[in-house]
């Protein structure tokens, strides 16, 4: 029997045991820990170092096929809207497993099959076909839930007996809400540019530490100078990474308007460049990890049981509204008011004063960071550094506490 490809963009599809994404998690989890991993390698750590050179044959690979399988994931979602298919699919061709590496495994028409049950104490999940024996089908994936086996073989059996799954109608209530950027406090906004330059000069003080032609006395392991230029590429990535963030934190900062972060309409949810349809989502919830500074995210569960966080960074009200005015929109209930909008944060003249002596200060330290390497030891220099350190330092711990407003995130 040839496989088939399922309709995911049917509305009458469904999916079981999809997985978690959280913005970039994988691939920043990914990439932290190769920071932490090259460094013990290129810094040349005596027995850490050795036993790692040792063993690369058998964690090199893992590693490289584990980075590849989190970048493609997180590029896909973020690029084009893609997820990994869940562990099981029902849509109008037939029932189809999916492996853990998105391949798949097991697939049936729906006129192969006789029915689909669940069996036994645990509630296997039991397909039987017109030929052959039944295959009971258990996963992990699939047991985050109770119930999940039942309502697989619910859904099954209706598409069996020529029955399609109902589809989300499209609200009829006209609704147009658009979630605003929350301005930065001057405070925070000082010290978070402060920490980000000091990341970027931290970052380049540690490449100079990374030569292995240098550690190893001119004569490094082949595999050092394969993964010396990959540590080079990680720590600029970063540099990049945070430059660019920074930078677009100052923008955001003194701008006039705050950019759209969300908005909800008639044809779904929209962030950043993603839309997400009514008809394809289940749940939606607000989760708060923290209120100082706000770390909020929205919770999204869509029809083939794939759950997205898309970061929100707003008020707890905020967040709860417009959870409650998804799922009021989603199960056809009356909406919620919307609640009274609260009063524009104006940006602090004052802070762009201190961005630009930081930004002065850690570039000055950049320039001057190769010639202090090259030329130590330096009688008096470290001392001064470390001095003009403690007092900048000083001065933005000072900057953050005078320019704090009373408005919740700082």
């Amino acid at each position: 029997m040839l496989h088939f490809t399922p309709n995911f963009k049917d509305p009458s599809s469904r999916g079981w045991g999809g997985i978690t994404c959280i913005a970039w998690l994988g691939s920043v989890g990914w990439a932290s820990f190769s920071f932490i991993l090259l460094v013990s390698v290129l810094y040349n750590d005596r027995d850490l170092s050795s036993f790692l050179i040792g063993s690369a044959w058998l964690w090199l690979p893992l590693w490289l096929a584990c980075g590849v399988h989190y970048l493609r994931r997180d590029i896909a979602w973020h690029r084009y809207g893609r997820l990994p298919p869940p562990c099981l699919v029902c849509d109008p061709q037939g029932l189809t497993i999916y492996s853990r590496w998105g391949g798949i495994r097991w697939q049936w028409r729906w006129q192969d099959i006789e029915s689909v049950t669940t069996y036994g104490i645990l509630h296997t999940l039991r397909i039987t076909p017109r030929d052959g024996a039944p295959f009971d089908y258990r996963d992990s994936r699939l047991e985050r839930e109770f119930g999940t086996y039942r309502a697989i073989a619910a859904v099954a059996q209706d598409w069996l007996h020529g029955t399609v799954p109902s589809v989300l109608p499209l609200p009829v209530v006209a609704v147009d809400y658009r979630c605003e950027d929350e301005r930065y406090t001057a405070g925070r906004f000082v010290c978070n540019s402060y920490f980000m330059m000091l990341g970027i000069w931290a970052l380049l003080f540690l490449l100079t530490f990374l030569n292995p032609w240098q550690n190893y006395h001119g004569a490094p392991p082949f595999i050092l100078i394969l993964l010396y230029p990959l540590a080079v590429a990680i720590i600029g990535i970063a540099c990049r990474a945070l430059v660019i963030g920074l930078f677009g934190m100052y923008r955001d900062y003194f701008q006039a308007m705050m950019a759209i972060r969300l908005r909800i309409d008639q044809a779904g949810i929209h962030w950043r460049h993603r839309t997400l349809r009514w008809q394809d989502l289940r749940t939606v919830t607000a989760e708060m990890l923290s209120t100082r500074p706000i770390n909020s995210y929205l919770v999204v569960t869509d029809r083939f049981d794939r759950t997205i966080w898309l970061p929100s960074d707003v008020t707890p009200d905020t967040s709860g509204y417009i959870a409650t005015l998804a799922t009021a929109i989603i199960h056809g209930t009356p909406l919620p008011p919307e609640p009274a909008a609260s009063a524009a944060v104006p940006p602090e003249p004052r802070a762009k004063y201190f961005f630009c002596l930081n930004v002065a200060y850690w570039t000055a330290m950049c320039l001057f960071l190769p010639v202090a390497i090259a030329q130590r030891p330096v009688s008096g220099v470290d001392g001064i550094l470390v001095t003009l350190f403690l007092l900048v330092l000083l001065l933005n711990i000072c900057a953050g506490m005078l320019l704090r407003h009373p408005n919740l995130g700082n």
